[in-house]
């Protein structure tokens, strides 16, 4: 839309939104790598227990994540519409402005109860063997009657 003003800038808009791109994209590419190896190692403990796992939230979080920062940027881009003068705006702004708080609205409601899963989830994991024992270090003493010994003893 910048670009299409008469004193817009072409230039600008390339600038901003180019590199906003192409880090959604890098972003998105090591969010997808990073769930599929959460994946694999779900499926393979799954197939070792012989148990369902429980939900982790993750997928309300980043839902959202994306309903919320999408919401903000459509009302972010309301408000610019709707202070822009010599433009005729007609219902344009009012729609933004309620798509973009009903977007909000549900990505704030999508992370509360994502996070609040996702804590029910790692309680839940600590119990498994997916979350391991934690490491547990003690010193040891040997007495004999030829020897002596002082060492650390540990399960990691």
């Amino acid at each position: 839309h910048e670009s299409t003003l008469p004193d817009g800038d072409p230039a600008f808009v390339a600038t901003t939104f180019i590199p906003l791109g192409l880090a959604g994209l890098g972003l998105g590419t090591y969010l997808l790598i990073r769930g599929a190896k959460a994946r694999a190692n779900y499926l393979d403990w799954r197939e070792f227990s012989g148990r369902p796992g429980q939900p982790t939230g993750n997928g309300m979080v980043v839902g959202g994540t994306l309903a919320t920062v999408v919401g903000g940027v459509t009302m972010v881009a309301a408000g610019v519409q709707s202070l822009e003068n010599g433009i005729d705006s007609g219902p344009f702004p009012p729609t933004l402005w309620a798509i973009g708080g009903a977007s909000a609205a549900t990505g704030i409601g999508l992370l509360t109860a994502g996070l609040l899963r996702r804590r029910r989830y790692q309680s839940w994991r600590q119990g498994t063997f997916l979350g391991g024992a934690p490491a547990q270090l003690s010193p040891q003493l040997v007495l004999h009657p030829e020897q002596f010994a002082v060492g650390i003893s540990g399960r990691f």
